[in-house]
């Protein structure tokens, strides 16, 4: 896919935009797992505040939301990885294309 990518012509958009999937395809996870550790950071430190009684409720909030952060980052992940084969095919295209005589 580089090497395709290489060849193409500097303002290509399809260059653009599989530049720019694979960065989100990289990026995304990260930040899902950095919103799920702050998330769990907070719902089990304001726990210690919570009646005992409602402790198991409270930190289920807490560690459902901080899964919700995750599953975002995988579906931004997942459009991404898709929007990238899109572009690598239309790269691909457009560079293996016979000119026109």
């Amino acid at each position: 896919m580089t090497e395709i990518a290489s060849r193409s012509k500097p303002g290509s958009k399809n260059l653009v935009g599989l530049s720019v999937s694979l960065s989100l395809v990289g990026l995304a996870p990260l930040v899902g797992m950095a919103a799920t550790a702050l998330l769990l950071r907070r719902a089990f430190g304001q726990t210690a505040t919570v009646d005992p009684a409602e402790k198991a409720r409270f930190l289920a909030e807490g560690i459902s939301s901080s899964m919700n952060g995750m599953a975002c980052g995988l579906i931004v992940s997942c459009v991404a990885a898709i929007a990238a084969v899109t572009f690598a095919v239309r790269l691909y295209r457009e560079r293996t294309r016979a000119p026109r005589a």
